[in-house]
């Protein structure tokens, strides 16, 4: 490959397909560079960007989890409060709006219960 180069230059030489090479014109050097320039710029301007919007949305996560910290300060301080005033008054809670499940709850009732479904009607 080097004989061939040192005889004919980059005419001489064949690419994998075995085509011949063509030499590249200072031209075309020329305008390649500057595409792959544009091309730089233009990742660097889209990566600012992007760098732009993260800072920009890591900031609004800041202020969010700030504003999350004082209503669970804000509710902290509530529950105690109410904790203390019920320790003050000596309350133990408030009074029951149901009847607790042990209580209706009776072997002889849930028998007949059970006793007046049929199989196949339905509920």
């Amino acid at each position: 490959m080097a004989r061939r180069y040192r005889q004919g230059g980059m005419k001489a030489l064949r690419d994998r397909g075995g085509r011949p090479q063509t030499e590249v014109s200072p031209s075309a050097t020329e305008e390649r560079s500057a595409v792959s320039v544009s091309l730089e710029q233009a990742f660097r301007e889209t990566a600012l960007e992007e760098m732009a919007r993260a800072q920009r949305r890591i900031a609004e996560l800041e202020r969010k989890i700030g504003q999350q910290q004082v209503e669970l300060d804000f509710f902290q301080q509530a529950l105690r409060q109410v904790r203390e005033e019920r320790l003050r008054s000596g309350a133990t809670g408030g009074v029951r709006s149901t009847p607790s499940s042990k209580q209706s709850w009776h072997p002889r009732r849930k028998a007949r219960l059970g006793s007046s479904v049929c199989a196949g009607s339905p509920v």
